[in-house]
């Protein structure tokens, strides 16, 4: 990188998935690069598909596939498999140097996300300040990390929590010094991305009468969003007259093969909802969908602060979640006009009440989406919130 006033900062993502933390990292490195605020190169311990993005703003190396291990990988648990977990570390840790040779000294190690952790044993370097970017709580913390890696957790000099339910975990179950951890929220662009296909289309190719309204949702099908819940709710909509019970559910994201994809799909037939509601798997432009939906639903057992519930908010859709993780600090913090409904958790029948309130008041449901996307402007956008990342950076250095 050569001398410079800036930071030399060494991200580390643990994948190139589109989900939210590899999302915000690239929202960050856009920013911090344009801006000219630091100089950065990126390491994915494995691939996705925004590896290619992440390398048009930063040089980035790639250091397994997506869906399968590498030579090296294997090689290194055989080792362990074998008795000598010691000796196995020692091979993963060296398939990593050898992966960055070459690559230049840097001042500050950036760990997005706790599965990224797993880097320190090859990436840490004396003197070098590591900030650990936190945006798991405990039900994905306690799977983020390899058996006998829990003590990486405590390693980083600074943390950044991505609401204050992540930093309440942090210093209350891990033990974490209060003082050692920064809450910064998530982000969205500025801008909001326009979509490629109108509604309409999308209403086309579901099925769905143009008259019935959408609920929709966005993640990933495994069973911390709670898939099996949106099917629940499904169910009970249904029952409902009104609105409510000519709704159609939209879910974007999951694949075939993937999490709970064929779980999911079987109960949506046993349930009988196969026509009501619609798994459309991950899209590239997952903007399009927000313009379809009536209202947003989180259906989450554990979230930390859900990246989807700002993009609806920013688009002036009304969010309707259960209250746990870090939604209830966008949608219903303390003080302040809310922007979405929250209601107790797994409480399937008090979310379709929420819903089915929301569906047949359009003025109340506009009402918290005025409210959602002004503070959505006011604090959770790139030229908001992403200076005050860098800053930690720099105080690091």
């Amino acid at each position: 990188m050569g001398p410079s006033a800036r930071p030399r900062v060494r991200f580390v993502a643990f994948e190139a998935s589109r989900t939210g933390s590899p999302a915000l990292l690239l929202r960050l490195l856009r920013w911090a690069v344009g801006a000219g605020r630091i100089d950065a190169d990126v390491v994915c311990w494995r691939d996705g598909p925004l590896a290619a993005e992440l390398s048009r703003v930063a040089p980035t190396r790639v250091l397994a596939p997506a869906t399968r291990r590498s030579f090296l990988e294997t090689a290194a648990l055989g080792v362990s498999e074998l008795g000598l977990p010691a000796l196995g570390r020692r091979v993963d840790e060296a398939r990593v140097r050898l992966a960055l040779r070459g690559a230049d000294d840097v001042d500050v190690l950036y760990l997005n996300g706790v599965p990224s952790f797993v880097a320190l044993p090859a990436l840490a370097a004396p003197g070098v300040p590591v900030l650990g970017h936190v945006h798991e709580l405990e039900f994905a913390l306690g799977r983020s990390l390899p058996a006998g890696g829990e003590g990486l957790l405590g390693r980083p000099d600074r943390y950044v929590a991505v609401s204050q339910a992540v930093a309440d975990n942090l210093v209350g179950r891990h033990g974490v010094a209060s003082d050692r951890v920064a809450v910064h929220r998530g982000f969205v662009d500025d801008r909001i991305a326009p979509g490629s296909t109108p509604p309409s289309a999308l209403r086309r190719r579901l099925g769905v009468p143009d008259e019935a309204p959408v609920v929709g949702a966005v993640g990933d099908l495994i069973w911390r969003k709670g898939p099996d819940l949106f099917l629940a709710l499904g169910a009970a909509l249904a029952k409902r007259t009104g609105r409510a019970g000519a709704a159609h559910l939209v879910w974007v994201g999951g694949a075939p093969g993937r999490g709970t994809w064929a779980e999911t799909t079987t109960d949506r037939a046993l349930r009988g909802l196969d026509g009501r509601v619609h798994l459309v798997g991950e899209q590239a432009h997952p903007e399009d969908w927000y313009g379809l939906f009536d209202l947003l639903v989180l259906p989450a057992r554990e979230d930390p602060f859900p990246l989807v519930a700002l993009e609806a908010a920013q688009r002036g859709l009304p969010v309707v979640a259960f209250d746990q993780g870090g939604v209830p600090e966008l949608l219903a913090p303390p003080g302040e006009a809310p922007a979405g409904i929250v209601v107790p958790p797994l409480d399937v029948e008090a979310l379709a009440d929420a819903v089915d309130a929301l569906l047949e008041d359009p003025a109340a449901a506009t009402a918290l989406g005025v409210v959602g996307a002004a503070r959505v402007a006011e604090r959770h956008v790139t030229s908001v919130a992403a200076p005050a990342l860098v800053d930690e950076i720099e105080a690091l250095r």
